[in-house]
């Protein structure tokens, strides 16, 4: 794919004669067709600049140096450009099978098979809404992982499972989209228990609602600040962090409850 002039890309690599690091922004300034002389493929005359908006380095770089920003990807992708999209479903799909997979914990059966279909589907709507998208309101990750999460929030609001159906599977090793055996730990909030145990904690998950149990595995197994968990529940205002800090001690407290009292479940 060809970069455009002016676009922001990220180096995939350190560039340590001009302290450039890899991951560091830079834009696009100048395309350079693929000679001997230079890198044996295309490459691209970059611009890198400070946190005040002053240029530090120009340099020059084969293409496989570089990346586009996934926010310069949807303004291609916006543009029609299905290659972009395409690209960016490639960079996040296991990052949204994996944390839709979590918030299903305990509430459906076949995690693997639901977690594939809605992830089809977060991508779908990704598709179809891409004109929506806008920089200034947050990263494309941020907005990507609102829709995810949305997206099986309402499959778990309609679902007609019950939250029992998920511990059939307990024994059963829990694979990702690759075919890889995922770790039963890094799936439940409290990773070691003994079998037993773990099943409870899926059964507890199974009986919070979907925005609570949501909350949780934001919280608590991918480590999501206040922030992050505001915008993907789509709480807005000054308050904000205050009203999800509320939600996550209230999850926290059912869950609790919950588990203390899990001879009674």
């Amino acid at each position: 794919m060809k970069i455009k002039l002016y676009q922001r890309v990220s180096l995939t690599r350190d560039v340590p004669e001009r302290n450039l690091r890899k991951g560091d922004v830079a834009v696009v300034v100048e395309f350079l067709p693929a000679t001997p002389a230079a890198f044996g493929e295309d490459g691209y005359a970059l611009e890198a600049f400070n946190a005040m908006g002053e240029t530090i380095a120009v340099i020059m770089v084969p293409s496989s140096a570089v990346k586009l920003l996934d926010e310069e990807l949807m303004v291609n992708a916006i543009e029609g450009d299905y290659n972009a999209f395409e690209e960016l479903v490639q960079r996040y799909q296991k990052k949204v099978w994996s944390h839709i997979s979590r918030l299903l914990i305990g509430a459906v059966w076949n995690t693997q098979v639901e977690a594939e279909d809605l992830t089809q589907e977060t991508f779908l709507k990704v598709y179809c809404k891409c004109h929506t998208y806008d920089e200034s309101k947050g990263k494309f990750s941020s907005w990507l992982r609102c829709i995810a999460t949305n997206t099986t929030i309402d499959f778990l609001r309609k679902s007609s499972e019950s939250w029992w159906q998920s511990l059939l599977s307990l024994d059963k090793p829990i694979e990702d989209d690759q075919g890889e055996e995922t770790a039963r730990g890094e799936l439940v909030p409290l990773p070691g228990l003994p079998l037993d145990e773990i099943a409870l904690v899926r059964v507890c998950l199974g009986r919070l609602n979907p925005v609570e149990r949501a909350t949780l595995i934001m919280r608590h197994v991918e480590e999501r600040t206040l922030q992050e968990i505001a915008d993907v529940l789509g709480i807005v205002g000054s308050g904000r962090h205050v009203q999800a800090t509320r939600l996550i001690e209230s999850a926290e407290k059912k869950f609790r409850k919950l588990y203390e009292g899990g001879n009674e479940i």
